[in-house]
């Protein structure tokens, strides 16, 4: 229940443009259909994230089927055939083509005001997607779909605006910590990631880490600050600490005009001794990194991440030398992996002796590297495309995938709990997942005391938010 990085991007340039946007959360409207309504709006933006394709074909059947639609997010981007399945299911409904849902890949900022203004000028949708880059139409059962146009800057935006959310939705305004985004892209090749796949959308993209400057930064959350509460701040980039000339600008700014605790994302191989420094300098709290796997071949092969432990090892060590807490993220269930590296990487995890722990199922992303990999070992399920973060499974090994789905859940309380991986892995082996779902009690606990909020302002928003499982996962650059 994070609000969505580059929908207030988006919209901030919306508004700047003289255009009204508005944005509508399904599981807090009573009624979604009738909202949109109330608003009229003239066109509808339906977020079509990776593992949300399920709600975004129910949606779209209650949501006013005269107005523009169009999707955008990581699933299409990555998949057009969202967009065929989409237009399967209205073409059974009896929807005119014309009327059909359209689609646009990759980061709004530029693309999503212009089709809005040629809207506004009276141009018919499927027109507009066929020119724009990286717009996607369906005509004659075949996709139209130009290329990605250049990566857009991050320089002389208008400001996020961050109201879209807080004002409909003022428990999301109340909670006091708040994401900001430094930077979009990655110089790392994961093979699991979306960032990769994204450059080659854009083929004449050179640059693979955008920067705002930090005067930039400053003000947005400062901004924040004025309107609402914040007492922590998360930077969600890929690479937080990628610059040192830009980190260095920073240290020496934050704690004076800011000063306030923060948690940031980046790699191991960005945490030299002076970058930890800095950090430390600037008052970050925690710092987030991948582990992936605790097998430097697993990590190196499927997961495209040839990051050696002994740099993982140091890193950690760097940081918790300077008091920062650390959270690492992993991944269970590689192409390839068997039952016994996944405890490899929970071993690895408690001999980092790291404070916070995430670890997902891995999920071959279609348009990833890691996709391919899965595939050059054999047919994937036929019913991915019906998969959601509540419906996940293993899909990527051979050795009993339900023991891969239960050690998933045990993770988190294995590694914090510094339970022997061999029991761990007995339990995983013999206890099916639907028995551990008490556990994202454990979870919820371990989200609110990495997050730093405390205790009242956490439970407070969670009441309101819901299950984290329900979460989409918002990238800084992607909606």
């Amino acid at each position: 229940m994070d609000e969505s990085l580059a929908l207030c991007d988006v919209a901030g340039a919306l508004l700047d443009a003289g255009h009204r946007p508005r944005v509508f959360l399904d599981q807090h409207e009573r009624d979604l259909g009738g909202a949109l309504c109330s608003f009229r709006p003239d066109l509808i933006v339906v977020q079509a994230a990776i593992l949300a394709e399920p709600w975004v074909r129910e949606v779209l059947g209650r949501v006013p089927r005269g107005v523009p639609r169009v999707l955008v997010g990581t699933g299409v981007t990555f998949d057009q055939g969202v967009l065929g399945r989409v237009h399967a299911d209205e073409e059974a409904f009896g929807a005119p083509a014309a009327l059909r849902p359209g689609a646009l890949r990759g980061e709004l900022d530029d693309v999503l005001p212009e089709l809005v203004g040629r809207l506004a000028r009276g141009q018919a949708l499927g027109a507009a997607l066929a020119e724009l880059p990286g717009g996607l139409w369906v005509q004659d059962g075949e996709v139209i779909a130009p290329a990605l146009g250049p990566q857009p800057t991050l320089q002389g935006r208008a400001m996020p605006l961050r109201s879209l959310y807080f004002d409909r939705y003022p428990f999301m305004a109340r909670f006091p910590w708040k994401r900001f985004a430094a930077s979009r892209g990655c110089v790392h090749a994961c093979g699991y990631c979306y960032a990769r796949p994204l450059r080659d959308l854009h083929k004449d993209s050179r640059r693979h880490v955008r920067r705002k400057t930090v005067d930039r930064i400053l003000a947005e959350v400062q901004a924040v600050q004025q309107r609402w509460p914040l007492r922590v701040v998360h930077f969600a980039d890929d690479l937080f600490a990628s610059s040192l000339d830009w980190l260095e600008e920073f240290a020496g700014r934050w704690p004076a005009e800011i000063g306030l605790p923060f948690s940031a994302n980046t790699s191991a191989e960005t945490l030299s001794d002076r970058a930890v420094q800095l950090l430390r300098i600037a008052g970050a709290r925690l710092v987030g990194l991948g582990v992936e796997s605790g097998v430097a071949e697993i990590r190196a092969g499927a997961l495209g991440r040839p990051t050696p432990d002994g740099l993982i090892r140091d890193a950690v060590a760097r940081l918790k030398a300077a008091h920062i807490e650390v959270l690492t993220f992993n991944m269970v269930g590689a192409p390839g992996e068997d039952f016994e590296q996944s405890l490899q990487t929970l071993r690895l995890n408690q001999e980092l002796g790291v404070d916070r722990v995430r670890a997902t199922l891995a999920w071959p992303m279609p348009g990833s590297a890691m996709h391919d990999a899965a595939l050059a070992r054999g047919p994937l399920p036929d019913d991915l495309t019906e998969a959601s973060k509540t419906r996940m499974r293993a899909v990527c090994v051979d050795d009993d995938p339900a023991a891969f789905e239960s050690l998933a859940a045990l993770f988190r309380v294995g590694a914090i709990a510094r339970i022997p991986p061999r029991l761990v892995g007995a339990v995983a082996r013999h206890v099916p997942v639907g028995a551990l779902r008490g556990l994202t009690l454990f979870d919820g606990w371990q989200e609110l005391k990495w997050s730093g909020v405390g205790v009242p302002a956490g439970l407070a928003y969670a009441a309101q938010a819901g299950r984290p499982v329900h979460r989409v996962t918002y990238h800084a650059s992607l909606p």
